[in-house]
């Protein structure tokens, strides 16, 4: 087993692990964290688009419907398309769904924008643990599956604090506009080194 982070992918091709997990993790800590990010700002979405409590939930819970429904799929999804080609159209839907929600001029855009967006966190989700255990040998995979789950346990719980300073001083549209160039950077990243 070559010690050093240049290993060889299934085409012969090398990468640099660290770089890759990196990328992921990225990626995964971003979109996770935007799960959670929008409870701060229930008040100020139903007072802006003039909807209820119930309605403005659906934020939140159909977020986690369209994450629920897309991990069974992002597995039929490993098995037709690369890896590669996979996460970075799982980030590409990330982003377009946080552009959309930052310029939402009513509530059905915004919703519309938060689905595209967990359409891809459902999506990154299962994909980041799979390659992370494809990548690590076996006496590594539970300090690999350990990262990920300190990432994934985490960035929910970064998303309302980080979420609550923001409304302090900006918008809710910042709650979007800030997280934009976390994930613009993670998808040339993972464009390069995975």
């Amino acid at each position: 087993m070559n010690r050093s982070n240049e290993l060889l992918d299934v085409h012969g091709r090398k990468y640099n692990r660290m770089l890759l997990v990196l990328s992921l993790l990225l990626g995964s800590f971003t979109t996770f964290m935007t799960v959670t990010m929008l409870i701060n700002a229930f008040p100020s979405l139903m007072n802006d688009f003039n909807v209820s409590a119930d309605t403005v939930e659906w934020l939140t819970n159909g977020t986690m419907l369209v994450m629920g429904i897309m991990v069974p799929i992002s597995a039929f999804l490993m098995n037709r398309v690369s890896t590669k080609v996979l996460y970075l159209s799982a980030m590409a839907l990330f982003i377009v769904g946080l552009s959309l929600s930052a310029v939402a001029t009513n509530f059905t855009v915004l919703l519309i924008g938060r689905l595209v967006a967990a359409i891809g966190t459902g999506i990154t989700a299962p994909l980041v643990q799979t390659t992370l255990l494809t990548i690590y040998p076996v006496n590594e995979r539970g300090m690999a599956m350990g990262l990920n789950g300190l990432i994934v346990a985490l960035a929910p719980a970064v998303g309302p604090t980080l979420s609550g300073w923001l409304l302090l001083h900006y918008s809710w549209r910042m709650l979007f506009l800030s997280v934009l160039p976390i994930a613009n950077s993670s998808f040339p990243f993972g464009t390069f080194f995975s």
